[in-house]
């Protein structure tokens, strides 16, 4: 049985993302000291250590590190590597988790690169972000 109210589970994703999106963005755009690209990728969260990993969603990306939610959440300071789905390929970054914070359901998470990575094919698909 449905009602007018069910809303599709993909309908009711976007929504909760874009709720996401906004509480997000209010609660730090005075805290940026980097320009932020606002993308949605996929990508996966790699534990070298424990050989685990987390499917997640970019968020948004500058040239010092990357946003991503998840759905479950995240230890401070996990160093992992971020593997970033392209149009033409993938692109691992080395990263260490900053901050983790939980929005409904769902999880925002604040990577810093780290600061030898290169980040070369991602700072070329989005242009100089600094």
């Amino acid at each position: 049985m449905t009602s007018q109210n069910t809303i599709p589970p993909s309908q009711q994703t976007i929504r909760l993302i874009s709720k996401i999106q906004s509480e997000y963005i209010r609660r730090i755009r005075e805290r940026r000291e980097c320009h932020r690209q606002f993308i949605s990728l996929m990508a996966v969260i790699e534990d070298p250590e424990s050989n685990s990993s987390v499917d997640a969603i970019t968020r948004d990306l500058s040239s010092s590190g990357i946003s991503l939610i998840t759905n479950q959440s995240l230890d401070l300071d996990t160093q992992a590597v971020l593997a970033i789905r392209l149009a033409r390929s993938t692109d691992r970054i080395e990263a260490t988790c900053r901050w983790c914070h939980a929005m409904g359901s769902l999880f925002i998470s604040g990577w810093q690169f780290e600061s030898g990575d290169e980040r070369s094919s991602v700072k070329d698909d989005f242009g100089d972000l600094t």
